[in-house]
C-alpha cells in the first residue's frame, strides 16, 4: 500500500470520544450487532451469555466521535486494535480509573459504597436519556446536502434520496445535533418527525419565505400596552414595557 493510501484508511478510522462501561460478554459478541437499535430489532448477542459455560471477554461500551449515542457499541480491546480506532489513550485512562476506583472501595465505608453505585445509575440513566430523539430541527436528502455543515452527517450509507433528520438529543445541547437516517428514527420517533413536519406545514408560523425574515420592518417604540398583551386586569408595569420596547428593537435589527 502507498504512503497515501495508508494515509486514507488511517483518515477513515473511528475515534474513540469516550468510554461509557465495561462488561465480561461472549467473545466476538462486538460491533455494530450491539447498537442500541440492533439487539432492539434482533437481541443482544451477548444476553444469554454464561461465563461458565463459554468462553467470555472484556468489553468496552464506546461512544465514538461524531456519531450520536444510539451508535455506540460494545467493543473488546481485539475489536479495537482490529478496527485500527484512534483515541486508544482513552481506553487505558479508563482501565486506570477502574483500577483506581476498585482499590478505593476496598477501603471506604458502606456509605461510600452505595453513593458511588448511585452515581453509576444516574450516568447510566443519562446515557440511556441522550438515545431519545427530543425534537427534529432541519431535513435534507442526498441531493440536497449541503456541505460544510457542522453537525455531524452519516456519510457510511449508501447514496440515495431517503430523507435524513437533524436530531436534537435530550438531555444534550443543541450542538449536539446530529443527522440520522429516516428508516433509523422512524421506529421509534415517528412523532418527532411528524411534529416537525406539522410546523413547516403551518399557516400560523413564519417561514424561511416570510418577508419580514429577509427584510425587518423598522423599530417604532411602545408608548402604551399593546391591545394583544395581557386585558382588563392585566396591564404591564414601566419596566416590563420597557423590556418589551427592548426585545421588539433587538428583534428589528
Amino acid at each position: 500500500m502507498t504512503g497515501e493510501g495508508a494515509e486514507e484508511q488511517q483518515d477513515n478510522s473511528e475515534t474513540i470520544e469516550k468510554v461509557m462501561d465495561v462488561r465480561v460478554g461472549r467473545k466476538g459478541a462486538t460491533g455494530a450487532s450491539t447498537t442500541v437499535y440492533a439487539m432492539e430489532a434482533s437481541g443482544d448477542p451477548s444476553g444469554d451469555f454464561d461465563p461458565e459455560k463459554e468462553e467470555g471477554e472484556v468489553q468496552y461500551l464506546i461512544k465514538w466521535k461524531g456519531w450520536s449515542y444510539i451508535h455506540s457499541t460494545w467493543e473488546s480491546e481485539d475489536s479495537l486494535q482490529q478496527q485500527k480506532v484512534k483515541g486508544l489513550k482513552k481506553l487505558e485512562n479508563f482501565k486506570k480509573k477502574e483500577e483506581e476506583v476498585k482499590q478505593w472501595l476496598a477501603k471506604v465505608t458502606p456509605e461510600d459504597v452505595e453513593y458511588y453505585n448511585c452515581q453509576q445509575e444516574l450516568a447510566a440513566e443519562l446515557n440511556k436519556q441522550y438515545q431519545i430523539v427530543e425534537r427534529v430541527i432541519a431535513v435534507k436528502t442526498s441531493k440536497s446536502a449541503t456541505a460544510g455543515s457542522e453537525f455531524p452527517a452519516h456519510s457510511r450509507k449508501s447514496s440515495s434520496n431517503e430523507p435524513e433528520y437533524l436530531c436534537k438529543w435530550m438531555g444534550l445541547p443543541y450542538s449536539e445535533c446530529s443527522w440520522e437516517d429516516e428508516a433509523l428514527i422512524s421506529k421509534k420517533f415517528q412523532h418527532c418527525i411528524d411534529s416537525f413536519n406539522s410546523r413547516n406545514n403551518s399557516k400560523t408560523m413564519p417561514t424561511r419565505d416570510c418577508k419580514v425574515l429577509k427584510q425587518r420592518p423598522r423599530f417604532v417604540a411602545l408608548k402604551k400596552q399593546p391591545s394583544y398583551i395581557g386585558g382588563e386586569n392585566l396591564e404591564l408595569r414601566d419596566y416590563q414595557l420597557e423590556g418589551l420596547n427592548w426585545l421588539a428593537h433587538s428583534w428589528c435589527k
